[in-house]
């Protein structure tokens, strides 16, 4: 039995097939948003408030349905680092635009971690 649901397709066929189908048509769809955001000037605190609330949003029900591939969290995470600095070397560390606004950072989202949370959520 097939399945497609809001852009992903499910089907009976062996994991390894499943997550590259899966990662394809989710990575377009998001990868255009960006593509859309990007043109536009924001401030470092806008875009990486645009990629937590819009870009990850749009992952959400794959990552939450599905178990991802590592490659493809790797995928995400790199476009996110290129969005935020408008594909130039980053200027701050990741460690510390991750922590909170209180501890000095931007409580910027890191996908391998929210991919976590949203398996667990499911247990």
């Amino acid at each position: 039995m097939n399945v497609f649901l809001r852009s992903v397709f499910i089907s009976r066929i062996t994991k390894r097939r499943q997550n590259k189908k899966t990662s394809s048509t989710s990575w377009v769809l998001w990868k255009k948003i960006l593509n859309i955001w990007s043109s536009r000037d924001i401030t470092l605190y806008g875009r990486i408030n645009l990629v937590n609330t819009l870009a990850l949003s749009k992952l959400t029900l794959v990552c939450s349905a599905l178990i991802t591939p590592v490659s493809f969290s790797n995928k995400v995470n790199k476009i996110i680092s290129y969005y935020i600095w408008q594909y130039k070397k980053p200027k701050i560390k990741k460690f510390t635009i991750m922590k909170s606004k209180e501890e000095g950072g931007l409580k910027m989202t890191d996908f391998t971690t929210f991919d976590k949370a949203l398996n667990l959520w499911w247990v």
